[in-house]
């Protein structure tokens, strides 16, 4: 599966142009598609494939934080978890000793 994210270009030179992608600067290739300082634009491997709208945009990195939430959410609970069975064992092995 490949992902194309989404950027606003910032600036163009030429083929190339600087894209922030909410808040991280790359520069991506735009030869394929016909796109202007302001644009949002869809990246995959360095190369811009498409314009979309802002609120597409906007949308898409709602959902990355979303996503990014629930990771971190579910990382809590594993590490509470793993710290729980080890607390367990900790005690079997004073109880043997």
């Amino acid at each position: 599966m490949c992902l194309a994210i989404p950027g606003k270009i910032v600036e163009i030179d030429g083929e190339e142009a600087v894209v922030d992608y909410d808040g991280i600067r790359k520069s991506a290739n735009i030869s394929l598609i016909d796109c202007n300082v302001g644009d949002y634009i869809l990246v995959h491997v360095g190369f811009a494939i498409q314009v979309v709208d802002e609120e597409s945009a906007h949308r898409t990195y709602s959902l990355f934080d979303e996503a990014d939430r629930r990771l971190a959410e579910e990382e809590v609970v594993n590490d509470k978890q793993d710290a729980e069975k080890s607390e367990a064992r900790d005690s079997v092995v004073e109880k043997d000793e």
